[in-house]
């Protein structure tokens, strides 16, 4: 059991490190050469990358949009910041997130995928209750303010 116990504390420590490594590099692209292509294979990456990212329950309150054409990206550009105007024309590729602030409406998807998983009827049976309770949209209005505060206390 040892190695195996100083196997899996070296495994950690290198996804520690590896993560730590990635956040330390990054950097925000100040501009952008329009004439530059984009590769199709890293753009491929960056949306599997968005679809893997976890969230509570896996209910993935996000959508994402990738902005190609000229012309939208102008549309875009002009409801951003006037700092941000310009980047916005000038990259080749821009990502729109937009959340979905009632992620509780997925409950029923995120059923649907636990059974696929095959997760017992019981578990998947009390999913929509706790999607509900925890996610961002109560829809149990009762007791929306004391998760709220709960939340907040733990925190």
């Amino acid at each position: 059991a040892a190695p195996r116990a100083l196997l899996l504390a070296a495994l950690v420590g290198c996804c520690r490190a590896s993560v730590l490594g990635v956040a330390r590099q990054r950097y925000a692209c100040k501009s952008f050469d329009p004439t530059r292509p984009i590769d199709a294979a890293a753009v491929r990456t960056l949306v599997e990358a968005a679809h893997a990212a976890p969230s509570s329950f896996n209910v993935q309150p996000w959508n994402c949009v990738l902005v190609t054409s000229e012309a939208a990206r102008d549309k875009l550009a002009g409801g951003m910041l006037a700092a941000n105007q310009q980047r916005v024309r000038e990259a080749p590729l821009v990502a729109v997130f937009a959340s979905d602030i009632r992620s509780c409406n997925r409950a029923a998807a995120t059923v649907a995928l636990a059974t696929a998983a095959g997760a017992p009827a019981a578990f998947t049976s009390k999913l929509p209750f706790y999607v509900s309770l925890f996610s961002s949209g109560y829809r149990l209005g009762f007791i929306r303010w004391p998760m709220w505060l709960a939340k907040s206390l733990a925190m």
